[in-house]
């Protein structure tokens, strides 16, 4: 299955984005992890069908609640892969 690495850039630290990015991976069925980066950014590796990953970039991109916006969603292919669920990292 493939993997990819997601930048999330926008106001989206401390509003809740990482708990809505958990939720919606696991709704999905994604697996892999989410995090906050120091420069303000949310970084994703995720994990799943090419389908699935489609759907799940959509919601990505078009979040906006709390405050939180998106301004820009990058995406590389991540070489990790092997995850047995999701989780949000510290």
């Amino acid at each position: 299955m493939p993997a990819f690495k997601y930048r999330i850039k926008g106001r989206v630290q401390g509003v809740g984005y990482r708990s809505f990015v958990a939720r919606l991976a696991r709704q999905y069925g994604v697996k892999g992890f989410v995090r906050n980066m120091p420069n303000g950014e949310v970084e994703i590796v995720a994990q799943a069908s090419a389908d699935t990953l489609k759907a799940f970039e959509k919601e990505l991109e078009n979040y906006s609640s709390n405050g939180a916006y998106v301004e820009a969603v990058e995406k590389e292919a991540a070489d990790e892969e092997g995850f047995a669920d999701f989780s949000i990292r510290f």
